[in-house]
């Protein structure tokens, strides 16, 4: 359910942030693999929406991270 609602937030996010539309699908299933990983730590203090940005931003800064080597 999390997947269906928030997916195309985190696509959209993931273009804007400049990650190339052939590489998109591969950040946003990285992020939920994330998101399935630390769901339990997810105290709900901040909107799904913002935790899901942060990790977004976590995962492109890897991937460019990776590209760069």
């Amino acid at each position: 359910a999390l997947f269906r609602e928030h997916a195309p937030f985190v696509w959209r996010s993931a273009r804007r942030m400049g990650v190339p539309e052939e590489a998109v699908d591969d950040v946003v299933q990285d992020v939920f693999v994330v998101v399935a990983q630390r769901l339990d730590e997810f105290e709900g203090r901040a909107q799904v929406r913002t935790w899901l940005f942060a990790i977004l931003v976590n995962v492109v800064r890897g991937q460019r991270r990776t590209t760069f080597r």
